[in-house]
This record gives structure tokens, sequence and C-alpha cells, in this order.
């Protein structure tokens, strides 16, 4: 993988973070098959949700980030393929995770070994943070 890039904080916008995420995923898409850049993931970590239906997937998907974070479900499983590309969703869920996240051991590495997980199948994994980070 050659990279994972977290987006700036960009809120208030009428094309805002979420737009310049899915719009960077679309050319990526356009182009894997002309320029090679090759498989690329978005990850939504926003519990608004937007790049998750912005992609096309229900919000109250049953798997998604919040469930690989809390649950320890399979990240693989959760990530939903699209006709716009591949999406880790998110969810209203992901709101309290961090409270949640208090007692779970190892809670600070969990983003990591999930990303970890997908890495070697992605080239690029783009990140859709909460405005809060």
């Amino acid at each position: 993988m050659a990279g994972i890039k977290p987006f700036r904080q960009k809120a208030g916008v009428v094309f805002g973070k979420n737009h310049s995420d899915r719009q960077s995923k679309g050319r990526c898409r356009q182009n894997n098959h002309v320029s090679g850049i090759g498989c690329v993931l978005l990850c939504d970590f926003d519990p608004q949700a937007n790049s998750t239906s912005g992609m096309g997937v229900d919000k109250t998907v049953s798997q998604g980030v919040y469930d690989v974070l809390i649950n320890g479900a399979d990240v693989k499983s959760a990530v939903v393929a699209t006709r716009y590309g591949d999406v880790l969703p998110s969810s209203k869920a992901l709101a309290g995770a961090g409270i949640e996240m208090i007692d779970l051991p190892d809670r600070q590495f969990r983003l990591k070994q999930a990303l970890d997980v997908l890495a070697p199948d992605y080239d690029y994994i783009l990140i859709d943070c909460p405005p809060s980070l």
C-alpha cells in the first residue's frame, strides 16, 4: 500500500470534505484502468456517515467501522463494494465509540490493526475523519 491519507478538516462548505473524498475516490477509480493507480478504499470514520451514503451504502448497514473497532468484527467482511469503489462504512453508532473504547484493551491500536489487515488489498486508503479529529 502506497499510503494512508487523512483528509483535512473542512466543514460547513457546500462541497465540503465528504465531497472531496468522493471526488478523489471517483478520479482514482476512473484512472485505475488508464494509469494503473490501483485499488482504493474509502474509510468513513465520521459518525455522520455522509461518505458512506455518498458511495451508495445505507447508513444503517449491519456491519461497519463501529463493529470492527468495538465488537471485533472482521474488517474484510465489513468492506462494501459499490459501483463507485470500496468503502468501509460508518454509522451514527460511531459517535459514542470513544467512550465505549475506554476500557477496551489496545484501544489506541484498533484502527491501525484494522487498516493493517486491509492494507495489502489496496494501493491507497482514503480516510474521512470526523470534524473533531
